[in-house]
């Protein structure tokens, strides 16, 4: 026997009917651009593309490069500053370094004190390039500099002189929060 309906759920019928006959339409997603990144070699040369954790890593090495330039170009600022005013070693300094960079300034500083040298002005940081090959006693990175003359005018004696340019290796560890200069190579150049 065939129940009667009524119009309402004959359109229900339908409905549902016509629902489970077709398919579902879902909607195309957008795709999500992949984020583009440029990523440059620790050593120089051309960018090239990187996701993001290559990315972040670039950036965090790069601002330990400029760390380690800015506690160099400090560290020989106060050098000359405490070789001209004659004095020791001082906290400052001694923050910036450790090792055997550490007892060799501070042995120069002794030295200075103790000889009839004077010194005035500073010796000027020509550059300062990353030294990416390079690496000694277990440090975390290295520059290559060239100090040259600068203002630094020594005296002994009443006689003036003028110190040549060097170009240095410098070596920098990670202690205490920040980069220390560890231990340097140092050479005599004709010019930066």
């Amino acid at each position: 026997m065939v129940k009667p309906m009524t119009a309402a759920g004959a359109v229900v019928c339908w409905g549902v009917l016509f629902a489970g006959c077709t398919p579902g339409v879902e909607p195309t997603p957008e795709p999500t651009p992949e984020p583009t990144f440029q990523c440059t070699p620790e050593a120089g040369g051309d960018a090239y593309g990187c996701d993001q954790a290559e990315f972040e890593a670039m950036v965090a090495r790069d601002e330990q490069y400029a760390e380690a330039e800015r506690v160099y170009r400090r560290v020989q600022e106060l050098q000359f500053d405490l070789m001209e005013a004659r004095e020791p070693m001082n906290e400052e300094l001694r923050s910036l370094m450790t090792g055997e960079y550490l007892e060799l300034a501070t042995s120069e500083l002794r030295d200075a004190l103790e000889s009839g040298v004077s010194y005035r002005g500073n010796l000027e940081v020509a550059w300062v390039r990353r030294a990416t090959d390079i690496s000694d006693q277990g440090s975390v990175l290295a520059l290559s500099t060239c100090l040259a003359p600068g203002s630094l005018v020594l005296t002994y004696e009443g006689e003036d002189s003028r110190p040549t340019s060097f170009q240095e290796q410098v070596f920098f560890k990670q202690e205490d929060g920040g980069l220390k200069v560890a231990s340097n190579r140092v050479w005599e150049v004709a010019e930066c």
